[in-house]
């Protein structure tokens, strides 16, 4: 089984990517909420010092604005000038001196901006229920968690990542939204044990083996952070199994040309290293993957921007 916990893993983060460059156009800032885009960074958890990020992702959030300003530590003021030094603007990463406070569906998080923008923000009303922040993701360190640096905000036409729809919402008797814990149980007592298996981010995911004979595997997982008490998505993965029912007519097996005659053709197509082809559909935070020209995979999500816990 340990196989298709790994294809897991490699479906779900490649979904996600895709589902990005979708979205991309001419900003390099790019709507997203902080819950989804930490969904795959790594932890803080077993980092050694720290790992950055070079390609530095833009993103622009919504946020509930604070007015709470404080300086940055000493721990974190020397972190930025030792990022400064390594992507080679040290005169820049000098001028984020403080930090705002911001808030994303109650949690909490402390942003650098540089000195002027801090400013310029005190001077606006603190009555602004929402605001829209640009930042950049730089890093994660093992004291200070995830690090980013504020480029701007805006107090007008916030841009809000757009709702996505799957082509289901249900999976072999499994609901996304549904509890989690619920979901377990029953898998566990229907199937026998689970295998948990290790996502590289903050999700954590659970593998069932619902067919023997035709080494079918069935996965289930969490939204990575917050409650964590919803199934946010379902995975059925294996060879040809003609008598498995899944979700608009799929079968594990179906040729190409059936996948598009049941779902339409996909807007983005990836092919893997090891063999697979990973179809994803526009509007869609699902996706389904083809072995050797057949179905091999279907997943489906939840909406990685606007899941509700």
């Amino acid at each position: 089984m340990k196989e298709r916990q790994v294809r897991a893993v490699v479906l779900f983060g490649l979904v996600l990517c895709l589902m990005s460059a979708q979205s991309s156009g001419s900003s390099s800032f790019e709507p997203t909420t902080f819950k989804n885009f930490e969904r795959l960074r790594p932890t803080s958890e077993g980092v050694r010092g720290f790992k950055i990020d070079a390609s530095r992702p833009g993103l622009t959030v919504v946020v509930s604005q604070s007015c709470e300003i404080r300086a940055l530590s000493d721990e974190k003021k020397a972190f930025l000038k030792r990022l400064g030094v390594a992507f080679g603007k040290p005169e820049v990463f000098a001028l984020y001196t403080r930090e705002l406070r911001v808030e994303e569906k109650c949690v909490g998080r402390w942003i650098p901006f540089q000195d002027d923008t801090i400013d310029s923000l005190l001077r606006g009303s603190c009555e602004t229920s929402e605001i829209g922040i640009n930042v950049r993701y730089l890093a994660v360190h093992f004291e200070l968690g995830r690090v980013y640096a504020g480029i701007g905000y805006s107090r007008n036409d916030l841009r809000r990542p757009t709702k996505v729809n799957c082509f289901s919402s249900e999976l072999l008797g499994i609901t996304i939204g549904t509890s989690l814990q619920e979901a377990r149980v029953r898998l566990a007592e229907q199937y026998g044990r689970e295998a948990e298996v290790l996502s590289g981010g903050e999700r954590r995911m659970w593998a069932y083996g619902i067919d023997a004979e035709h080494q079918t595997t069935l996965i289930i997982g969490d939204s990575g952070n917050g409650p964590r008490k919803k199934v946010f998505s379902v995975q059925v993965w294996g060879p040809p199994n003609p008598g498995l029912d899944l979700p608009r007519g799929l079968r594990l097996g179906q040729s190409l040309s059936a996948v598009h005659d049941l779902l339409g053709v996909p807007v983005s197509t990836k092919s893997t290293p090891d063999g697979f082809e990973v179809l994803v559909f526009e509007g869609s935070p699902c996706s389904v993957e083809l072995k050797n020209g057949v179905l091999a995979s279907v997943l489906i999500l939840g909406d990685p921007n606007y899941f509700d816990e």
